[in-house]
């Protein structure tokens, strides 16, 4: 059975993105497959980055990609491997 990743990437304006075609090919060259999801907050006033952060967690992704406009404020749920910690 194959690992199966989800992730997605959040930003504005992302509906032309490229990433998810890359990363089916890195997925593919490691028998792993890519469930992906977009979260475009382009036209939602009301778009809550760390909320949505947050329901991700909580619904067991295993990561997601930030553009613009939210990668100033996406270092505050930045976890990285132990190794560079």
């Amino acid at each position: 059975m194959q690992q199966r990743l989800t992730m997605g990437l959040i930003g504005e304006n992302i509906s032309r993105t490229r990433l998810p075609a890359a990363l089916e090919i890195m997925c593919a060259q490691h028998g792993l497959t890519l469930s992906f999801t977009p979260i475009d907050s382009k036209g939602d006033d009301g778009f809550d980055f760390d909320a949505t952060v947050a329901r991700l967690i909580a619904d067991g992704w295993d990561g997601v990609t930030v553009t613009h406009p939210f990668k100033p404020v996406s270092y505050t749920h930045l976890t990285l491997p132990t190794i560079y910690s």
